[in-house]
């Protein structure tokens, strides 16, 4: 709920309430359909949460926000926020592939990936300002949900981290 509150209040306050509920709303329901996309062979599946609408707004942030940095509690030290995502992408794939968690890390990518193109949408001249840290975000993003649509067996590995 912090990450809500620090993330949420630029992005209120630059495009108003009823954008930020649009961009949380529909980071909410276009990464849940991600996720069941995902699990659409488990019957036992189930997600519960908010948190990758969360991730939606986050991203949202890196894309309409230039040069904004995140910093660490009780630390001085701060990283560009579009590296912030990057990292954020990368674990979400490598938590999706391992399976080694109870984290919905599909729903985490996907409702972040929906957050980052509702704000192109809400702000299209944003995609000359931030082309890099964009790029950064969707290309490992986008070459992952590519395999996963055409190769699906991409996802079936063998779980290291849990007891067989």
């Amino acid at each position: 709920m912090l990450t809500l509150h620090f993330f949420s209040y630029s992005l209120e306050a630059t495009f108003g309430a009823s954008k930020l509920l649009l961009i949380y709303f529909g980071s909410l329901i276009g990464g849940d359909l991600f996720s069941l996309y995902i699990h659409r062979n488990d019957g036992d599946y189930s997600s519960v949460g908010a948190s990758g609408a969360i991730s939606g707004v986050v991203f949202a942030d890196i894309v309409l926000f230039l040069g904004i940095e995140i910093g660490f509690l009780l630390l001085t030290v701060s990283i560009p926020s579009w590296l912030n995502g990057l990292y954020f992408v990368l674990i979400s794939i490598y938590g999706i592939k391992s399976q080694c968690d109870n984290i919905g890390h599909e729903a985490h990518l996907g409702e972040g990936l929906v957050g980052l193109f509702i704000a192109l949408i809400i702000e299209p001249d944003s995609i000359t300002v931030n082309t890099l840290p964009i790029l950064f975000i969707l290309i490992p993003s986008l070459v992952f949900i590519y395999f996963i649509i055409t190769k699906p067996e991409f996802l079936l590995v063998d779980n290291l981290f849990q007891k067989q």
